[in-house]
This record gives structure tokens, sequence and C-alpha cells, in this order.
């Protein structure tokens, strides 16, 4: 860009020196901008811009002496003073279209998108300028996200002038890739490098065509992890001894607790990418295995497509996932669920998220049927970063929760409305550790007639501590606690036990890899 633009200002001081004749001026401003003009051609701009301020000074009315000085500010860097030289130009003479096409591709590299599209309107009236002028006004539209009138100008700039075509396709390439039409973006910065090898437009090209091969990298992911648990009640049996026992042999296991290994695999693929946003899909497998309870070993398998679109205030989207579970090797449990979600940038201050989970249970082993349900969680997250960064942050959260089971009194003991309130921090600590620190209390409260008013009290929370070990593998250790108290009481016998009232602690390691 500033190559043409420098050939562009040499190129149309030597097609005005022969039309100093004609200018307005007096013969004493003729004759400084003259010599000015020799000076200017022999690289002496300090030199220049004296006799151009002499020749201003002499007539100040002289819009080529107007001109030439708002040439040499320009060349000099005193990009301001070209801008007001070039106003002035065009205000004494409407008609110098050189001064008009210099001060729209001034205010163009100044960023002034909006307030460049008059003056290069008006310099498309001399045909010398019209392609010229045409190339400028398609990028400032471009900047001004006017995608569809910049194309067509650059085109037209194009037919014109054969010699504006690599700088014309590579704004045609700019406008492809922000628009996700990554194959012909790619087609355009190739152009542009058989057209001008070794330029600085061909350069800027590379650079894109950098980008466009990184993408292509990017769009595949792939993941696994291995981790081994140590779960203190993996049947969630109830906290007193005896609802313990009972709980204990009605599932037909001798111990709650037992160490397990995991294994996670998984892989993303980016569907579709534009400037802001991207659609993609993936796969992940998740199986445990447990060391004693190998009945309670859980295998999933996940498809997943998520849409996301960042703006300028924020980013939202979707995700929809369908889980299909098995319990040991039989058929257990089918799960989908929608996610749509909106943030909303804070600046230095944090983020807000709202989000609505819609989630459908199907249990396949007929003895949990009466569990299939629907869940409906809104929810809001607000993060506060912590020392204006944005790796520390404090976050606090409301979700709403119904879970609506089939009708019939059975299935309907275990549907419930849910309000939780959760606390978080993000920290990091030296030796590149990160830490995350999770707090939750979840009050339930289930249908009152076949449950008997139950309601129920949880308490959560999750510590987890991460340190990359290299750029792609990542070590994590974490703790779980779960804390369920309620108000149910069954009768066992003679005894009456709180069967829903249980605590659990999990530890966990895991060692992942993410390419």
């Amino acid at each position: 860009m500033n190559e043409l633009r420098g050939k562009l200002i040499i190129a149309l001081v030597a097609v005005l020196l022969p039309l100093a004749s004609a200018s307005e001026g007096s013969e004493r401003s003729k004759r400084l901008y003259t010599k000015g003009l020799v000076e200017f051609h022999a690289g002496r701009l300090e030199e220049a811009l004296r006799l151009f301020d002499e020749a201003v000074r002499a007539d100040p009315r002289d819009a080529f002496a107007r001109y030439y000085r708002a040439v040499t500010r320009n060349r000099a860097g005193d990009r301001q003073g070209a801008i007001d030289d070039l106003r002035k130009a065009l205000e004494l003479n409407p008609k110098l279209f050189d001064a008009a096409l210099d001060l729209g591709v001034v205010l163009v590299e100044e960023g002034h998108y909006g307030e460049a599209l008059t003056p290069l309107g008006t310099a498309r009236n001399a045909s010398e300028l019209e392609a010229q002028a045409l190339l400028y006004l398609g990028i400032a539209l471009l900047r001004l996200d006017r995608a569809s009138e910049a194309r067509s100008y650059f085109w037209a700039a194009l037919e014109k002038d054969p010699a504006l075509e690599a700088v014309a396709r590579y704004h045609l390439g700019v406008l492809d890739y922000q628009q996700g039409r990554w194959r012909r973006a790619k087609q355009e910065f190739l152009r542009v490098k058989e057209l001008k090898p070794g330029s600085p437009v061909a350069e800027q090209a590379e650079q894109f065509l950098a980008r466009l091969r990184r993408m292509e990298r990017e769009r595949w992911s792939a993941f696994g992890s291995f981790g081994f648990q140590y779960d203190s009640n993996v049947i969630l049996a109830p906290a007193s001894d005896f609802g313990a026992s009972f709980a204990k042999s009605d599932v037909g296991v001798t111990q709650q607790a037992d160490g397990r290994a995991t294994l996670q695999l998984g892989g993303s693929y980016g569907i579709a990418r534009t400037r802001t946003a991207q659609l993609a899909a993936g796969y992940e497998f998740y199986q445990s295995l447990h060391l004693e309870l190998r009945q309670f070993d859980l295998q999933d398998h996940r498809a997943q497509i998520s849409f996301s679109d960042r703006r300028a205030w924020g980013e939202w989207g979707a995700i929809g996932r369908y889980d299909y579970y098995l319990l040991d090797t039989d058929d257990f449990l089918r799960e989908g669920s929608l996610l749509p979600f909106a943030r909303v940038d804070e600046g230095t201050l944090g983020w807000t998220e709202i989000s609505f989970q819609l989630r459908r249970r199907d249990f396949l082993k007929p003895e949990f049927h009466i569990r299939d349900a629907t869940n409906y969680i809104p929810g809001v997250v607000q993060a506060f970063f912590l020392e204006g960064n944005r790796g520390r942050y404090l976050t606090f959260s409301y979700f709403f929760e119904v879970e609506d089971t089939a009708p019939g009194r059975a299935s309907r003991a275990f549907a419930y409305t849910g309000n939780q309130i959760g606390a978080g921090m993000r920290w990091g600590f030296p030796w590149a550790v990160e830490t995350q620190l999770d707090y939750a209390f979840r009050h339930k409260e289930y249908e009152p007639e076949p449950s008997e008013n139950r309601k129920d009290r949880e308490h959560r929370i999750i510590l987890l501590a991460r340190r990359k070990l290299t750029e792609h593998i990542v070590f994590t250790v974490g703790y779980f606690g779960q804390w369920n108290f309620t108000n149910s009481v069954q009768l066992i016998g003679l005894r009456q036990e709180k069967l829903f009232e249980y605590e659990r602690h999990i530890g966990s390691i895991t060692i992942e890899a993410r390419y």
C-alpha cells in the first residue's frame, strides 16, 4: 500500500509540473513552487517545503502551491498538515482532481473512511485517476463493513487499470477471508504473489496465506486423557450406618468406596468459519473402570455440535449434545441436550453470561424408566476480573431448575424444582499452576403429594489445580465433595431412615494431551 501511494504521488507531481504555467497564482508564487518541485524530485524535502511555504505566503489563494506543499508534507510524515492543505486546495480549485484523489488516499490511511468517500468520488471525474479512485473507494467501503459495495469497486478498478490488479485482488482476498470464503481467498492471495512476487503487497498476501494454512490445521483438534479417581461413595449410599447397610444389600455390593481408572478420547472438526462465527462438530468417548465394583463401570459416546459468534459486545451461540451410556456392558441411558448462551463483555470489569439448558433423559434399563425426565435450567453467571487480570476472576451464579417426569405416582416422586446459587474463583500461582475453586448450594423441592413434601439441600465443592507440562500436555489434580441433606424419611422395618441423605468425596489425578 505504501509503495503504491509513493508511486502515485511521484506520478501526480510529474503530471502537474507542466500545469504550473496555468496556475492562477502570482508570478512569484509560480517561481517559488517551480523551484520547490526541483528540490522535491531531488529528494531535498526540507528545502522543497521551505520554498512551498514561501509560495503559499506569496499567494495564499494559489491552489497549486497548496497542493505541492501538501504532497511534500505527506512525504515528510506531516499527515494532518497535508490534509489541511489538500482541503484548502480543493476549496480554491474544485476541479483539481489530483488533490481530491490525494486527500481521499490520506484520509483512508489515517482511518477517516467515511470522510474519504466524497473526495474520492470527486477524483473519479478525471479519467486518468478513476481507477485509483475506485480502488481507494473500495478500501474505504471495506473498512466501513460495506462489503458488497467494496467488492464491486475493486472489480471496477481492476478492469479499468490492469496495473492495479495485484492490489485489487489482495483486497478481494481480504473480503473473502472476512466472509469465510477460504478457498476463494486463497486463490486471490496466490494470484497476488504471481503478479507481484517479492513486493510489499505480496508479503501481506503471504501473511494471510499463513493464517489460512494455520486455520486449516486448527480445524481439526484431538485430545485424550487418562486418570485415576478414588470415590468414597460409588453407589450414593446414605450417611447413616443402617441406611448404608440397607443400600449396600439392596444393590448387591459389599462396599461403597472404590477406585477407578478413567479414559477419555475425542476430537472436533471446524465445519465452517467466518471472521466472527464458527460451526464445529465433534465426538467424545469416555470409559470408567472400577477396581472392584465392575458393575458400575460407565461408558459414554457423545456427539456434539456447537456454534458461536463473536461480536463487539461479546459472544452468543449454542451447544447441542447427544450421549449414549452403557452401564457395565448393558444399554443404560440416552440423553440429548441443547444449551444456547450469550456472553456480554464488560471491559476490565468482567463479563455476564446468560444460558438456558434443555435436557432430555431416557433410561434404557426397564427398572429406571420412572426416572425418564425433561430438565430445564435457565441461569446467569457474573464474573469480575481481579487486579485487571483476565486469568484471575471471581464468579457468582444463579440457576433455576425444573425436572419434569412422566405422569404417574412413581415417576412424579422424582419431579422437582430447584434453585442453585454458586461462587467460584480462578487464580494463577507460581510455576504456572492454575487453580479453580467452585462452591454451589442447591435447594430442591419435590412434588408435594408423591414425595410427601420432600426437600433436599445439597452442597458441592470442586477444587482443581492444573499445570502445563508441555505445550500440549496438562497435569490436573482435583477434588469433588458433595453433601446432600433431606427431610424425607422412609420406614425400613421398624426404623425411620433418611435414605436420600448422603455425602461423597472424590479425589482425582489426570494427565491430558490436546492437539
